[in-house]
């Protein structure tokens, strides 16, 4: 660990430095973490924080990019982004209990916060410039206007929907939670058109008597659950809305008959339920380094088991920032709100004055902070009200259990994760390879006749024992490391690959793959040098998240001639393995 932290510290960027990590620094870190990932003593909690520390170099050597132009950009920045680097750092944050580990976390972590803070003030002002300015929303989505666009389309299309209110759920839990209910493979995700996911933008300030009271109204309005049930039934009269009191249950019940029953009857077009956990865990614990599930979302699980014939629509009335010890800032206000205050003096430094139809509170004018740290009541676990995009940016997510095709409009999602967080960084070995003479003929692998077949599918694969070697004086010397081929080079295996008899002949007997996507698998996979996650495979080739692990399967069939292991699948289940010599000679491959 101590050897991996080292390293981290080597690859952050000076404080202030406008450079991006060396690419060779992030890769050393990528080493070390690897020895940490199998050492017999590792603990799950210190590797998956030390894997987050190496994620966040990846994208802090990504290039920046210039400042969103809208606010649908700055939302979907978010959602697709900079929401799955809050998750990261939220266990940075927490660090590690070896002193010289944990401060290479605290540099790691300050090199992302100044980066993180330059989004967060870009969203601010573009927040306060389109909340002033009145201006059309456009295809953006907003608080109010989930039940009308979402939500009423899937109920006039036939379809019964539950809709889960989980308050206080940012851009960064849902992560989580989509991941925990993606995992057990009878929920598919759905998103417009099957392409990436998408936000909405909460009203003004972001706390819940605003933005759960627009939600459930569908324009901006103020409220308790008293008018959230009112202002509900006046939108779907036959729904059902359901707040904490009612999911309670007695002893050896998981969900009330009564829910239960509104969720099984046909006369119920939409259920929706108010789950309070993460919004609680702000004042009673910690939701930094709660891991939010279908197992610690209390009630999530039991409510989709019952739900399996309607389309699920997650969705929050706004995101958190988590406290942040002795960094958080307390500034004097004339209110004991955490995160708004009253237009009484200037903004300070960190604040923005926001105005408009949009604010709610205030009488449509308030101060709100976008810097993370800044509170101005008591002291807690988390804080909502600002116009921090972790707070201001509602995840929408919608599930089917086995349709894709449940909401005209949508399609199943692809990978929603960014490259940086899925795949290890290959600079150096890139740029290595470009010096390299190219491998000649001679050069070629020798027909491996030995090597046992493998099964077709896999079901009870072990790996083959090691060879013994036979003794020697003489010193072993370990192998150089592989470089990936130039990307001229998979481009040309790809091209004789799809152009091989063998090919052909497996292809209209054993595989229904298209060609186009075949070359788009095989060629991610020669170009990380054999390996690659199958979430890599499945942006690259456009199949939807839920269909990966299938066309992974058929690939593989088609790949494997004469039983010969060419592809096949780590013991972590998600990074696929390319033999490219074997493939090259079992399909007979004449490549330089």
């Amino acid at each position: 660990m101590r050897a991996f932290g080292e390293a981290v510290r080597l690859a952050v960027p000076a404080a202030g430095a406008p450079v991006a990590p060396a690419g060779e620094l992030i890769e050393r870190a990528q080493d070390r973490l690897a020895e940490v990932e199998t050492h017999r003593s590792a603990e799950r909690s210190r590797v998956e924080t030390a894997r987050m520390a190496v994620r966040l170099l990846r994208w802090l050597a990504t290039p920046e990019g210039s400042a969103p132009a809208t606010m649908l950009d700055a939302v979907q920045r978010q959602v697709r982004d900079d929401g799955w680097v809050d998750r990261a750092r939220l266990d940075i944050f927490v660090g590690d209990v070896d002193p010289q580990v944990a401060r290479a976390y605290r540099l790691l972590h300050a090199a992302v916060e100044a980066r993180r803070a330059r989004h967060d003030h870009q969203f601010a002002e573009l927040l306060q410039d389109t909340t002033v300015a009145e201006r059309d929303p456009g295809t953006l989505l907003r608080v109010e206007d989930v039940l009308d666009r979402v939500v009423r389309p899937i109920v006039d299309n036939g379809r019964r929907v539950l809709m889960l209110v989980l308050d206080g759920m940012g851009t960064a839990a849902a992560v989580e939670i989509a991941e925990s209910l993606g995992r057990g493979g009878a929920w598919e995700e759905l998103t417009p058109g099957g392409g990436p996911r998408v936000g909405v933008l909460a009203a003004l300030p972001t706390v819940t008597q605003v933005n759960r009271c627009s939600l459930f109204s569908g324009r901006i309005a103020v409220g308790d659950r008293g008018t959230e049930l009112r202002a509900f039934r006046e939108q779907f009269p036959g729904g059902v809305l359901l707040h904490k009191s009612d999911l309670r249950t007695p002893a050896g019940l998981a969900v009330d008959p009564e829910v239960a029953a509104a969720l099984g009857d046909p006369a119920v077009p939409l259920v929706a339920a108010v789950i309070n956990t993460i919004d609680d865990a702000l004042d009673r614990s910690d939701p930094g380094i709660t891991e939010w599930s279908t197992d610690t979302v209390n009630g999530l699980r039991n409510l989709l088991v019952l739900a399996q014939d309607r389309v699920v629509v997650l969705v929050s009335d706004h995101g958190h920032v988590v406290d942040r010890g002795t960094e958080a800032v307390l500034r004097p206000a004339d209110s004991s709100e955490n995160r708004w205050r009253l237009t009484t003096g200037e903004p300070g430094d960190g604040e923005l004055l926001f105005k408009g139809s949009r604010v709610a509170l205030g009488g449509g004018e308030v101060i709100l902070p976008w810097r993370e740290e800044l509170r101005y009541g008591p002291r807690k676990a988390g804080y909502h009200g600002g116009a921090a995009p972790a707070e201001a940016v509602i995840p929408l997510l919608l599930f089917a259990a086995h349709d894709e095709n449940a909401v005209p409009g949508w399609a199943g999602a692809p990978v929603s994760s960014p490259e940086w967080w899925r795949e290890p960084l290959r600079q150096a070995a890139e740029e290595a390879v470009s010096h390299e003479p190219a491998p000649t003929e001679s050069r070629r692998p020798a027909r491996r006749a030995a090597r046992p077949p493998a099964q077709d599918e896999g079901l009870f694969d072990l790996p083959a024992p090691a060879a013994t070697a036979p003794p020697s004086s003489a010193p072993t010397v370990p192998p150089a490391p592989s470089s990936p081929p130039p990307a001229d080079s998979a481009a040309t295996i790809v091209k004789a690959l799809l152009a091989s008899p063998v090919y052909a002949d497996r292809r209209g007997t054993r595989a229904p793959l298209p060609d186009e996507r075949v070359a788009a698998m095989v060629a991610t996979l020669v170009a990380g040098n054999g390996r690659a996650t199958l979430e890599t495979l499945a942006t690259r080739a456009g199949i939807p998240v839920h269909r990966v692990t299938g066309t992974f399967t058929v690939l593989r069939r088609l790949l494997q001639v004469e039983g010969y292991p060419v592809l096949s699948l780590d013991p972590d289940g998600r990074t696929a393995k390319l033999d490219i010599a074997l493939m090259v000679e079992q399909f007979g491959l004449e490549v330089p």
